[in-house]
């Protein structure tokens, strides 16, 4: 009988150690559980973080280089401006150099034919007065 109360006491005591790493076991893997989305949480908040940053730094150098694009671009037109108001000016200029060449031309072509006109009618005079001289003399 203390043989079958020892080997009771010693299944006994086997079943109470089973137990209790039993209990450990299902204590560990409920901290797990509990502490796994806060765990997980975490990691995803700081990977979030991570790449907001990420974004934030990609983005400020986007709107750098589209800055410095811009500044480019505008530097470049106001110097296209620059040069077609200069070609404006000189264009303009040249219409009025052209305007007035062309009205001292038609001023030269006048007075051209006003003495082209005086000198036929000299020709005439001298012509008429040579044969009333001529029409004398005979």
């Amino acid at each position: 009988m203390a043989a079958v109360q020892a080997r009771m006491q010693a299944s006994y005591q086997d079943h109470v150690s089973e137990t209790q790493q039993l209990q450990g076991k299902i204590r560990t893997l409920q901290e797990q559980l509990g502490n796994g989305p806060d765990t997980q949480l975490a990691r995803l908040q700081q990977e979030n973080s991570i790449l907001s940053d990420a974004f934030c730094q990609i983005r400020s150098q986007m709107e750098s280089k589209q800055n410095a694009e811009v500044a480019r671009l505008q530097e470049w037109c106001g110097k296209l401006m620059n040069e077609l108001s200069e070609k404006s000016e000189v264009l303009q200029h040249e219409k009025q150099l052209r305007k007035s060449w062309k009205m001292k031309v038609a001023a030269l072509e006048r007075q051209m034919e006003q003495l082209q006109e005086k000198l036929g009618k000299k020709k005439k005079e001298r012509t008429g007065a040579r044969q009333q001289a001529n029409y004398r003399s005979d």
